[in-house]
């Protein structure tokens, strides 16, 4: 399943604007860990990952020193039961070594999910005048990392400045090859102008 997720942006008249965002499915919340000399086992019930699979950390908040945000992990076989599981840097490497959490506190908002590929999809990210329900404009989308999800939403100098006083939101959907649409990302582009 994918998650759609909302997210609002600002934006400067005249500027550039641009941001990554990694599409993931299966988000489990991770309600501990556990660190033993720098070796972190992450607590998450009924998780559902198996030994090599692709994983990826979100938090909106500070996280152990050494844990990688947004980035590929994979899940290892030390350490891996249904309600706990370790990760490595690379697939069939050893652990990660993590600090202590910042004020020795987990992160409350921290999860764990699986990148999704990208294939077969084509992605479309538009933003729509609210008053008048009509599209404004459409962001550039790159594909940085295909397979593992990861794209960059960009908005050129000249794309913001035409942008009108108004209400704006946008949407970035996928749409399978079976015409199958999901809309992932939504959110209302502020912008600091006017």
């Amino acid at each position: 399943m994918l998650y759609p997720a909302s997210y609002n942006i600002r934006m400067l008249q005249n500027s550039t604007w641009r941001s990554f965002f990694r599409f993931t499915e299966k988000r489990r919340a991770v309600t501990a860990i556990d660190i033993v000399s720098g070796t972190p086992t992450f607590v998450s019930s009924c998780h559902d990952y198996s030994v090599n699979d692709k994983i990826v950390f979100a938090s909106s908040e500070s996280v152990p020193c050494g844990l990688p945000l947004n980035s590929i992990l994979y899940v290892i076989s030390d350490g891996l039961t249904g309600n706990s599981f370790r990760v490595s840097s690379t697939q069939g490497g050893s652990s990660i070594s993590l600090g202590l959490a910042p004020a020795g506190t987990l992160p409350v908002s921290l999860s764990a999910s699986k990148p999704i590929s990208l294939a077969g999809f084509t992605l479309d990210a538009d933003i729509v005048n609210v008053a008048t329900d009509s599209q404004a404009t459409t962001f550039s989308i790159s594909v940085t990392d295909l397979h593992n999800g990861l794209i960059q939403l960009y908005l050129s100098p000249a794309t913001t400045l035409a942008l009108s006083v108004g209400e704006y939101r946008y949407d970035l959907s996928l749409t399978d090859e079976s015409g199958d649409r999901f809309y992932y990302l939504t959110g209302y582009p502020y912008r600091d102008w006017e």
